[in-house]
């Protein structure tokens, strides 16, 4: 790794379970163009490890350790709204990301005028779009700042 990037950990979540495996196989590839850029963390996935080794990778070690979590939102997905919950909670910049034909929640759309650790924005090109975006979101002046907490 030789970008400005390469010591940046960078955790990407998406909603697996219920995606298509055509989704999956291109996430993996964009995960793999990101690797030479970033330290990207790894989960469990789809296979290996029980529930509970799952949680304690992807909420108490990934989360916590990264320096950017971005979450594609192009499926909806418990799992990666739970990660994109507690990474802007614990005041990790995140970014969700989404196709733009894909149907968002409001409450996602809504997030980045009340938390200033957190941005969405949609890509038409994954692989092409995704890494641009990224790199302009760890750009932003305002991830500095210490997120809002919402009563």
């Amino acid at each position: 790794m030789t970008s400005e990037h390469s010591e940046t950990k960078l955790y990407v979540g998406y909603g697996a379970t219920h995606s298509p495996m055509e989704f999956r196989d291109k996430v993996e590839e964009l995960r793999e163009k990101l690797r030479s850029e970033y330290r990207l963390l790894d989960f469990f996935g789809m296979v290996g490890g029980t529930a509970s080794q799952v949680f304690e990778t992807d909420i108490l070690q990934c989360v916590p350790s990264s320096d950017l979590v971005v979450i594609i939102c192009d499926y909806p997905s418990f799992g990666a709204g739970w990660e994109m919950t507690h990474a802007v909670d614990i005041g990790k910049p995140t970014l969700a990301l989404a196709n733009v034909a894909s149907n968002v929640s409001r409450l996602v759309l809504g997030a980045a005028e009340h938390m200033p650790n957190f941005a969405f924005e949609t890509y038409t090109d994954l692989l092409v779009d995704a890494p641009r975006l990224i790199d302009g979101f760890t750009a932003r002046p305002s991830l500095s700042r210490p997120p809002s907490r919402l009563l």
